[in-house]
């Protein structure tokens, strides 16, 4: 077992004065807004109060985590974009340079969108749809094990 871990980093070799910090207007960043995680702790008691015999679960996801093991050269990082056929969108990664000053604020619209969608489903157990806490571009989804087949459509909803 390895006694120490590390996290690969993007190609970082930008030509002097062309790394995309060095042409982005600083003050035209979106600032993220946080919600404090206390939320998470009153959502996990409010399940457990409602359903006190089942397990509770938390799961949660992470919009960048699709893009965090992929080497982009860089010359071609302008290039990254998906298409998702079953919801027939295209998603662009403006953000895939590590270390973009404006990732936090484009990766909250993203995660904001993500939460918006997954908390707009609603299930005959969760008529009111389901808990929808981010934190930037995390999220994090909170369910009573009641049926089966509600953390695997929670798990569906909330993945990029």
């Amino acid at each position: 077992m390895s006694k120490s871990s590390g996290r690969r980093i993007h190609d970082l070799s930008y030509p002097e004065d062309t790394f995309i910090n060095d042409c982005t207007d600083q003050g035209s960043i979106i600032k993220p807004a946080y919600t404090h995680c206390n939320v998470l702790a009153t959502e996990i008691l409010r399940v457990k109060l409602n359903h006190p015999g089942a397990r509770i679960h938390a799961m949660a996801g992470d919009v960048v985590a699709a893009f965090r093991d992929i080497i982009i050269h860089r010359n071609s990082v302008y290039l990254f974009a998906g298409y998702i056929e079953q919801d027939d969108i295209i998603v662009i990664e403006l953000a895939a340079p590590f270390r973009w000053s404006g990732s936090p604020g484009f990766y909250k619209i993203a995660g904001g969108a993500i939460a918006h969608v997954h908390g707009s489903r609603t299930t005959k157990q969760l008529p009111i749809g389901f808990f929808k806490y981010r934190w930037v571009d995390d999220h994090i989804n909170v369910v009573a094990d009641v049926d089966a087949a509600v953390m695997t459509r929670t798990d569906h909803f909330a993945t990029p």
